[in-house]
């Protein structure tokens, strides 16, 4: 056994010499940070010119967001959201009776979905989406049930009109 481990963990002096050579460079690669930060002067930064830009655009953010004083907003809190897209304030939607297979983002926008959700039901309806029933419209990834229950009453499906062949 000791012939074994005598055999195993010998080396030669070259070897030996590898060793230590490989220890001290491992020693030097974890020393050499904290020596270097240890004697780098320490700089002093003016945050002056930072301050004033970021007041200013604290200003100029908060003024951007102020509530909205027109009547078609729906109320203070819901005030400050905004159509990603367009940026404009959010509006009341309106309700009306309509085919979803012939509508298009305009009416979509009116009936209170974003512009994105718009385009995303034409997107589908372009690739040779349709709508035989209302309960089609729960399908769409951008449908909420809020917004299904609130215009599920005025949508009418017209039925498309066959063609008699010749």
């Amino acid at each position: 056994m000791w012939n074994f481990l005598e055999r195993y963990f010998t080396f030669t002096t070259r070897e030996k010499n590898g060793i230590l050579v490989l220890i001290f460079l491992s020693v030097m690669v974890l020393v050499a940070p904290s020596v270097y930060f240890y004697f780098e002067p320490v700089q002093r930064i003016d945050n002056s010119q930072y301050k004033a830009a970021i007041d200013s655009f604290a200003k100029a953010y908060s003024k951007a967001v102020q509530p909205l004083t027109d009547d078609s907003v729906i109320s203070p809190t819901t005030a400050y959201k905004v159509d990603s897209i367009v940026h404009k304030p959010w509006r009341k939607p309106e309700v009306f009776e309509f085919d979803p297979n012939t509508i298009g983002v305009k009416e979509w926008v009116r009936l209170g979905f974003s512009e994105r959700q718009a385009m995303s039901i034409e997107k589908y309806k372009l690739k040779g989406g349709r709508f035989h029933k209302p309960q089609d419209l729960k399908k769409l990834y951008v449908m909420s049930d809020e917004n299904y229950q609130r215009i599920y009453p005025y949508i009418r499906i017209h039925k498309p009109v066959k063609r008699k062949e010749d």
